[in-house]
């Protein structure tokens, strides 16, 4: 079985203040009331959070209403100008997960992320299937400032997996509707259009085959190429791939 994760968008929604619409917002401290933490989600391109100080337990959390499994996230850096807020962006951080907000599991980390530019976003990807409830980014070292830590924008983004079933022995077979479906390669695009929902998709008769041919033209364009084998008069209790 193959599991393709379907990209969804950011799932925090645009906050007004810590705590509205929905979730919670916190951090460790704030530089000032301008630069809440809640700043750093409110989708707008503008100042974000920034901490008071650069002691290396500084961090910045969102809490969900429901548990969901984060598996992408984007910074991003300070919209200024001054070279030297800039050097507030994180540098050395850890993705942490919680869902009691005491004891937290490390979900990914990052070294070294520099040379960031006025206004950047930077996409962190990783795999986690595990629902939380909270979230955060948990500050190591930033890019040389000894002011603050700051994250104009901190954005989540949770994927869908979608469960369907590719069977492969050199070649990329699936099974669907009683047809056997010899694929050039297991892309996405051959993922979704013949990939079966369940193993029970399959009764037990090969009753067509089918060869899916993935060419490409000067226009970039496609096309698809099948044979079909009456097999109507013929119970398959074996299959063999490759």
């Amino acid at each position: 079985m193959i599991i393709m994760p379907i990209k969804v968008s950011n799932v925090i929604p645009k906050m007004t203040s810590n705590t509205a619409p929905s979730g919670i917002v916190s951090a460790s401290s704030i530089y000032s009331s301008a630069y809440d933490a809640w700043y750093a989600f409110n989708q707008t391109n503008d100042q974000g959070w920034a901490s008071n100080g650069t002691s290396t337990s500084q961090w910045l959390c969102y809490k969900f209403a429901n548990p969901v499994a984060i598996s992408q996230y984007t910074l991003t850096s300070r919209n200024s100008g001054t070279s030297s807020d800039l050097l507030q962006t994180p540098k050395n951080w850890r993705f942490e997960a919680s869902n009691d907000g005491s004891n937290w599991i490390k979900i990914d980390e990052r070294d070294n992320i520099t040379n960031w530019g006025v206004a950047e976003k930077r996409v962190f990807t990783f795999y986690n299937n595990i629902k939380f409830l909270y979230y955060r980014i948990y500050c190591v070292s930033n890019n040389g400032s000894t002011t603050a830590f700051a994250i104009n924008e901190l954005e989540m983004m949770e994927y869908d997996y979608l469960s369907k079933i590719l069977l492969s022995s050199g070649d990329k077979y699936s099974l669907k509707d009683s047809t056997v479906i010899k694929m050039e390669t297991d892309s996405e695009k051959n993922f979704l259009n013949h990939g079966a929902d369940l193993i029970t998709n399959f009764n037990g008769y090969a009753t067509k085959q089918k060869d899916v041919k993935n060419t490409s033209a000067l226009l970039g364009s496609g096309k698809t190429f099948e044979h079909t084998i009456d097999m109507s008069k013929r119970r398959t209790d074996k299959i063999k791939l490759g």
